[in-house]
């Protein structure tokens, strides 16, 4: 690999160089959130891709890092670009301040998208027994899967579209259903809307997973979804829109967040590709709330055998 055949170099001025092309690299990728967010509406080559760029944050933190390795013995001043180190905190969308302690048991959200090949049935029954959660969401949800749940009687209450294809989706819930619907996207993809009795409490739920981005025409489809569906929500309601929504929280798809009633109730841990405990992936499943909610508590993502490491919220 082209990294390892720096490090092998000799500690000298082409060292020193490459050091710096790849600090101008990190740099480009750790501001691309902010170059990328004025382009949120265009259904452009370019955005698209500036789009994808905005990912790989962490990445570009271990790169920034060698970069500065290399360069700094010789070239001190380049110690001033880990000034940079902060900018993936800054550039995400903005996250649920907790404006109370929570007092009470709270809501357990869990997201987790599955192997239709080979369900981890074992795994996510470990995983349901230790964290139990109020709502459950599952991604690539095929019959099979379904029937599964109904077997274990537990979270009866349901709203689901389960299919042999990785857009089968099911919502579980342990709080009885007041309203369920299912919306196909404008890729033909299900969308689950539902809303639950929670203590009296009405809650707004929904479940998606839209087309990943893998071209142009679909990274303006998902933006346009995430935007009208945020847009439409009503944030003294609490709500919660959760999934495998293939943008990163850094995403066009979440430029202007702020000026809504909606945040990111989800942390930053890498959820996809669940390979290397995560660690070199990105968040791509995400819950998302409205301000009626008064805190959020997110919890480590697990491997369940899947190529997505699954994530569980507490709201209260």
């Amino acid at each position: 690999m082209a990294w390892l055949a720096i490090l092998r170099r000799p500690l000298a001025g082409d060292r020193a160089s490459d050091g710096w092309w790849l600090i101008g690299g990190a740099a480009f990728g750790l501001l691309s959130p902010w170059l990328s967010a004025p382009l949120r509406a265009s259904g452009g080559r370019f955005a698209w891709l500036l789009d994808l760029i905005t990912h790989g944050q962490w990445l570009y933190l271990i790169v920034l890092v060698l970069g500065v390795a290399l360069s700094a013995r010789r070239q001190p001043a380049a110690l001033l670009a880990l000034l940079l180190l902060p900018l993936p905190w800054l550039t995400a969308s903005p996250s649920l301040d907790n404006q109370s302690e929570r007092t009470e048991p709270g809501f357990r959200v869990a997201v987790a998208n599955l192997n239709m090949v080979e369900p981890p049935l074992p795994a996510l029954t470990d995983w349901l027994e230790a964290e139990p959660p109020d709502l459950l969401i599952l991604l690539e949800c095929i019959p099979e899967m379904a029937r599964w749940l109904d077997d274990r009687g537990e979270l009866s209450y349901h709203v689901e579209q389960p299919e042999a294809s990785p857009f089968g989706i099911c919502l579980r819930t342990a709080w009885p259903l007041i309203e369920t619907r299912t919306e196909w996207d404008a890729a033909g993809i299900p969308r689950l809307h539902a809303e639950l009795d929670w203590h009296g409490q009405h809650i707004g739920v929904i479940a998606l997973h839209p087309m990943p981005p893998v071209s142009a025409h679909f990274h303006a489809l998902r933006n346009q979804q995430l935007h009208h569906l945020i847009e439409d929500t009503d944030p003294t309601k609490p709500s919660i829109l959760a999934g495998d929504l293939n943008a990163s929280p850094w995403s066009s798809a979440f430029a202007g967040l702020a000026q809504t009633g909606v945040r990111r109730a989800s942390g930053l841990q890498p959820t996809w590709p669940a390979v290397g405990q995560g660690w070199l992936g990105i968040p791509i499943d995400q819950v998302l709330v409205t301000t009626a909610w008064r805190g959020a508590e997110s919890g480590t993502t697990r491997s369940l055998g899947s190529d997505h490491r699954a994530l569980s919220v507490l709201l209260w």
